[in-house]
């Protein structure tokens, strides 16, 4: 089984309050063929306020890999090769 790293970037304004936190549920460690659920919640920031939110893996050894993203209207793009 691989171990992946999950990277959830935020890009605040300076002086502003703000939390994120990345959240795993599931076993934690997956098959290839398997799902791991995850979720990134922000606090003291608006996410609708024209910013994308972008999804990175890394596997161990391996470059970044873009996931997908999600806009601040929600619209979601996923990479085609996952």
């Amino acid at each position: 089984m691989r171990v992946l790293g999950f990277v959830c970037l935020v890009t605040v304004l300076p002086g502003s309050l703000s939390q994120m936190q990345l959240q795993e549920s599931g076993p934690g460690l997956v098959k290839p063929s398997q799902s791991l659920f995850l979720t990134c919640s922000i606090t003291g920031f608006p996410i609708t306020s024209g910013y994308y939110w972008i999804w990175i893996r890394q596997s161990p050894g391996k470059p970044l890999e873009w996931m997908g993203y999600i806009t601040h209207s929600g619209e979601t793009f996923y990479n085609p090769s996952l």
